[in-house]
């Protein structure tokens, strides 16, 4: 089982949301997990998986999906309260698709 060793950029690294999956052959690489921070973006959590997806070699992101945790913000080391917030989390798994015969 040889994997395809075309090294794709970020704007190449194919997104597939919920239950899509590649109509190629792959194999996983890694679980992915992009969290925001007070202020992210979706584009921004996205673009964050793809350049993690580029350094392992990937060529699509499968089975993303959005949630949502509790975060906090504030000085480390100081009596002030942190702000807590809503976290966007995107998780997905890294793959390679499989060399074509």
């Amino acid at each position: 089982m040889e994997t395809d060793t075309t090294v794709y950029s970020t704007s190449e690294i194919e997104l597939y949301f919920g239950e899509l999956k590649p109509d190629r052959p792959y194999i996983q690489v890694a679980y992915m997990e992009s969290v925001g921070g007070k202020y992210s973006t979706m584009e921004e959590l996205l673009l964050a998986m793809k350049k993690e997806a580029v350094t392992l070699k990937s060529h699509a992101i499968i089975q993303i999906r959005k949630t949502q945790k509790e975060e906090e913000y504030g000085v480390l080391f100081a009596d002030s309260e942190h702000e807590k917030f809503q976290a966007e989390v995107y998780t997905g798994i890294a793959v390679r698709y499989l060399k074509k015969k």
